[in-house]
């Protein structure tokens, strides 16, 4: 609740934008004046996007027309749409159909219109990143998701692998510089630091489709959790 609130503060307060879309079952979907926009959008940097779709509705909410495509292109402020079709109404029963390869078009919102928080993800709750990894179609949005999800479960456990190495660490510190903390507790933080790096890192790799996500979740947790044990073990003896 406190992110959520927070987000929105920075981004409609402060940086005064307002997000008019919303993302359910891995395809976005986007209300203007003008009309209703449907579409999966791979990836956020690029102005392309799949299984594309725009209405518009009279004052009755019937349909005026509805342009159809397979992709659609937003470049040199123009659209163009491939392998489509437009549906004009002619009357309230029968509509005009035309199919299309290839066709320009004058849309009349842009991509920078379709405003959706990419911070998102993180006003919800475990159940929630679990039921929107379930929910999604497309395979980065799916990846993108599951990563999301073991990301956070892996970063809300993280302090127990770091409980095994730091334990050995200050026994380390405590035999061979005496009871001082001064240097105990720098090399903790450093190890900490150094861990929550690692994590990133990896967290950063599965999201962009390099690494399993469940992999890279878990990674950190054995690479530390291993030496800790084997740590404690060598002080042991």
């Amino acid at each position: 609740k406190t992110i959520a609130m927070t987000n929105k503060i920075w981004i409609e307060e402060v940086k005064g934008k307002l997000p008019l879309g919303i993302f359910r079952n891995g395809r976005y979907y986007y209300q203007s004046g003008n009309g209703f926009y449907s579409f999966v959008r791979p990836d956020q940097k690029k102005h392309e996007f799949l299984n594309f779709s725009y209405s518009t509705w009279d004052s009755d909410y019937r349909l005026t027309s509805l342009f159809a495509a397979s992709k659609a292109v937003w470049k040199d402020g123009a659209w163009t749409l491939h392998n489509g079709q437009m549906q004009t109404a002619v009357d309230q029963d029968n509509f005009e159909t035309e199919i299309f390869k290839q066709r320009d078009f004058e849309l009349p919102d842009h991509p920078e219109d379709f405003f959706i928080s990419e911070y998102r993800s993180l006003e919800l709750s475990l159940t929630g990143l679990f039921l929107d990894a379930k929910r999604n179609q497309s395979k980065i949005e799916t990846n993108k998701a599951w990563a999301e999800f073991y990301g956070r479960l892996s970063y809300i456990l993280i302090g127990l692998p770091l409980l095994l190495l730091g334990l050995p660490i200050l026994l380390i510190v405590y035999r061979r510089w005496g009871r001082d903390l001064s240097l105990a507790i720098p090399v903790s933080c450093g190890l900490a630091f150094a861990s929550w790096g690692l994590w990133g890192t990896l967290q950063s790799l599965a999201k962009a489709g390099y690494l399993h996500p469940l992999l890279a979740a878990s990674t950190v947790h054995t690479v530390i959790g291993i030496t800790g044990i084997y740590l404690l073990l060598r002080e042991d003896i």
